[in-house]
């Protein structure tokens, strides 16, 4: 159906009225919030006294998301970047656990069944970019304090250009550089493990050079080697404290080569990611491009690195996903290396010092660092965001780690010094991973004509800041070593964090509470109609007659006689929600109706506003079709189930008794009827439904003779409720007022009804109380009801070919008897009723068929009654085929040679 809604716009006065038409009410849904979400935003933007007097009466406001944040919390982070420039020597920065808070809209002044236990501001689950996973992150996470303590923990890190050099057997030169063992994490990122010849780099080595590292460091940590566990090897080792091996999952690797044709090993990037109780952390190790000149090549290869170096995402359930702050709720994005809590970048960045030679060389022999850093591509990048923006590093109180003279403490005077080992660390922030998010919902997530994503509110901001928990990373040291191996230096630095520690039964409380919160949302908004009662009785039924052609095909009953009766029920659904609601009825199979033929409910769909109510009308109509078997017994009741697009569905039961009538019944059952109709038990009602065949031993019915002197064949009984009318209007004579159809003047709906109500209850008749026209209206009404005409289907071709009366009447020989007798009955009571006095002659009493006594035959009676009876003695439905109008012709001329008798 096609959803409308008028948009009053007013102004100074002036009012237009928007009329918004859709085939889909959702879509006129969305556009409606659009346009409330685009009036609260002006709210933010235009002075308190400019405000237009008709927003107030559009309340709802769709959620906001907190994309808008970024830019503050980025010049934060950059501003942390540069302070960390000339901190102390304890460098700090705080690690906001990552989370996709949703700015929450203020859901109106519309009442609502359903309240949240607070009376804060909340999203509306249908806004297109409202997404269940993150309120129950955001939601779970909230109350985080609750739910988890902090754990610290150590870390020492270290990376190494060995410059294709292996470590001597079993040397303890690596000492210094792996720590004391009172770390619970290590990570040493080597580079140039590989044998650097350039025919070699397309050749797999295996693990055997990083065996080879691994023992020597293994070697450096002397008798607490036994206490951590190798868990990662190919450019970079990671060693863990046993005591914390249960607690380390979700371990997985990445890596990408940046080198030699995009894959080579000299050039490379490989990433750790793994989970230590609770917090996620990510290591990379990287080895970019070469010499001075090469800055920009060093930053495209670390936003390839970044880009590139990635995880499976995974799948889960809705908590699963709501309890990891990174994973996506979509399954095509995978988990980058920002995708943690805290982020280490190590190795040979190859950045160098934009200063001359000699300048460099007289600051580096003074040991005047901060000269040298001053002049540094790296920090100069970290400070304009062109590269590892974010980033912070330990304070460096060392020399240049590149370039010396192999196994010697010189320096390569051929080369100018820099510091090209470094270790970098953040705490990706929350804005960051939104902005991913929001990069990776594709337009097509919206609903057609939907606005983006509005900036998120004041309120949004505080939450977000509120609902991160507090943590930092602590550089307590960060350090060169004076190791001859190689032209580099070896860089190390030691960390202090801490990891969430979580309590599984607090926390498994907090998702619970969470998905009861997001259920009572869901349910807020939810589309939803109250329905006035679910239980409709229409009482006692009783048939009614709907149009039918008589005379000439196309005419119709009604021309004479109104004969509609209905009962009519009406409910009101009124919509309780916060959104319009569109509804419309299931129907119980694939195409069946909606509910029994004889109920309609109108309006059968549509769409009831907020706040508003519609009045549901459903209406009882039998017609003499269904009479038959609701007569017989058939159930009458049914069950309606409203549907709420969106929402749940409601069942409205429908019950009547029907009053069983003698309309439909076939003719042949009614002479066995015990008594009236409406008195018989239901197992004899059931009987009566069924068609009899003609009665053993009854005798062909001497049709003729019948109709010359009026006896009836005495081995066939009667029926006895159309002979009652039938005689009736033999009693009236000739020439009885308004018999049949003749005089059309006159309401006799009344009549009739109360005709056919004795017929049913065997009630006594009176002739006094009702006129010749009723009685003839009734009789013909119970004949057209018959669901086998007078003259049966299967003998209607032979009486449509007879040409004389001797013919018409031998055609009825194989008619059974009831059919018969009541047709005769019907022609001699028609003949002897259309009989008018002749002129002069004053009206007789008489009862004599023959036209004597004064009396002469109806010169209308061909015009207003044969086409009648025909239709009555061989059905209203009109003949098929090209023949149409032969067949009528052989109809009206059968009832003619039948009224010759």
């Amino acid at each position: 159906m096609r959803a409308d809604i008028t948009l009053s716009l007013c102004s100074a006065g002036d009012k237009v009225d928007l009329r918004v038409s859709a085939e889909d009410s959702g879509r006129t849904q969305s556009f409606i919030k659009e346009l409330r979400r685009v009036k609260e935003l002006s709210k933010s933007i235009t002075p308190t006294p400019l405000r237009a007097s008709w927003m107030g009466y559009y309340p709802l406001e769709p959620p906001t998301r907190e994309d808008g944040l970024d830019d503050v919390i980025l010049s934060s982070s950059a501003s942390d970047s540069t302070s960390a420039l000339t901190s102390p020597a304890s460098s700090e920065t705080t690690l906001a656990t990552p989370m996709t808070a949703l700015s929450i809209g203020s859901p109106g002044d519309t009442a609502s069944a359903t309240q949240l236990d607070d009376s804060e501001e909340e999203p509306s689950p249908l806004d297109p970019t409202f997404s269940r996973v993150a309120y129950l992150r955001e939601h779970i996470y909230r109350s985080e304090a609750e739910w988890s303590s902090r754990q610290p923990i150590k870390l020492r890190i270290g990376t190494y250009n060995v410059n294709d050099r292996l470590p001597p057997k079993d040397t303890v030169e690596l000492a210094p550089i792996v720590g004391d063992g009172e770390d619970d994490l290590l990570v040493f990122g080597f580079q140039e493990v590989v044998d650097l010849r350039s025919h070699a780099l397309l050749i797999s080595q295996g693990n055997s050079r990083a065996d080879d590292w691994a023992a020597a460091i293994s070697q450096g940590l002397g008798e607490q080697a036994d206490d951590y566990t190798r868990y990662v090897g190919v450019l970079m080792l990671v060693f863990v404290r046993k005591t914390l091996q249960e607690v380390v999952t979700e371990i997985e690797t990445s890596e990408r080569g940046i080198g030699l044709l995009g894959f080579g090993g000299n050039k490379a990037g490989v990433a750790v990611r793994l989970k230590i109780h609770d917090t996620v952390f990510c290591f990379v190790n990287s080895h970019l491009a070469a010499f001075a000149d090469a800055l920009d090549r060093r930053r495209s290869d670390y936003a390839s690195l970044k880009a590139s170096l990635s995880f499976p995402s995974g799948t889960g359930t809705e908590e699963t996903l709501a309890l990891d702050e990174f994973r996506p709720e979509k399954s095509g994005r995978s988990l980058s290396v920002e995708d943690s809590h805290a982020l280490f970048w190590l190795g040979d960045l190859n950045y160098r010092v934009d200063a001359g030679d000699d300048a460099l060389k007289r600051w580096v022999k003074a040991k005047e660092w901060g000269w040298v850093l001053e002049k540094d591509q790296l920090k100069s990048d970290i400070t304009s965001g062109k590269s590892f923006g974010s980033y912070q590093e330990g304070d460096i109180d060392f020399p240049p780690t590149y370039k010396y003279i192999h196994g010697s403490t010189t320096p390569d005077d051929r080369r100018a010094p820099a510091y090209t080992d470094r270790i970098l660390y953040k705490s990706p922030s929350v804005s960051t991973k939104r902005k991913r998010d929001a990069a990776s919902s594709s337009p097509q997530d919206r609903l057609p004509g939907s606005f983006p994503p509005s900036k998120p509110s004041a309120l949004a901001a505080e939450r977000s800041s509120t609902s991160c928990s507090a943590q930092t990373i602590k550089c307590d040291r960060y350090a060169s070593h004076e190791l001859v191996w190689s032209d580099h230096r070896p860089v190390s630095g030691s960390y202090t964090t801490d990891v969430r520690v979580a309590d599984e039964e607090k926390r498994k409380h907090a998702i619970e509470e969470a998905r009861r919160r997001l259920d009572r949302l869901e349910e807020m908004w939810r589309p939803s109609l109250q329905v006035e009662r679910t239980e409709v009785d229409f009482g006692e039924l009783r048939c009614v007659q709907t149009s039918s052609p008589i005379g000439n095909w196309g005419r119709r009953l009604t021309a004479y006689f109104r004969y509609r009766r209905q009962a009519v029920q009406d409910i009101v659904l009124r919509n309780t929600g916060r959104v319009p609601a569109a509804f419309s009825f299931r129907e119980p199979g694939a195409g069946k109706s909606i509910c029994k033929p004889y109920f309609w409910v109108m309006p059968s769909s549509g769409v009831v506003e907020p706040g508003q109510a519609l009045s549901l009308r459903i209406v009882a109509f039998v017609g003499e079709d269904h009479a038959r078997d609701l007569t017989a017994g058939q159930d009458m009741n049914d069950v309606l189930v409203l549907q709420v697009q969106e929402g749940k569905d409601t069942f409205i039961s429908l019950s009547a008794t029907f009053a069983p009538t003698i309309i439909g019944l076939p003719l042949e059952s009614l002479p066995s009827l015990s008594g009236p109709v409406r008195s018989l038990p239901l197992p004899e009602r059931k009987r009566l439904a069924q068609p009899r065949s003609k009665e053993d031993g009854a005798p062909p019915t001497p049709a003729k003779a019948a109709l010359s002197d009026g006896s009836m064949e005495t081995g066939t009984k009667p029926a006895r409720e159309v002979w009652r009318l039938l005689e009736d209007l033999m009693e009236r004579g000739p020439g009885s007022e308004g018999l049949c159809i003749a005089d059309e003047r006159g309401d006799v709906e009344d009549e009739v009804l109360a005709i056919i109500e004795t017929m049913d209850t065997g009630a006594a008749f009176s002739t006094a109380s009702s006129s010749a026209k009723a009685v003839s209206l009734a009789l013909l009404h119970m004949l057209q009801s018959l669901p086998e005409p007078l003259v049966p289907r299967q003998w209607q071709p032979f009486c449509l070919e007879s040409k004389s009366r001797d013919e018409a009447f031998a055609c009825l020989e194989g008619v059974q008897g009831v059919h018969t007798n009541v047709l005769i009955g019907l022609m001699s009571v028609v003949r002897l009723c259309s009989l008018t006095p002749m002129a002069g002659e004053p009206r007789t009493g008489e009862t004599d068929a023959s036209p004597v006594g004064g009396l002469k035959p109806d010169p209308t009676l061909d015009h207003d009654l044969v086409g009648i009876l025909a239709e009555t003695i061989f059905g209203l439905t009109p003949p098929d085929g090209p023949n149409l109008a032969r067949n009528q012709e052989g109809r009206k001329r059968f009832v003619r040679l039948l009224l010759e008798g």
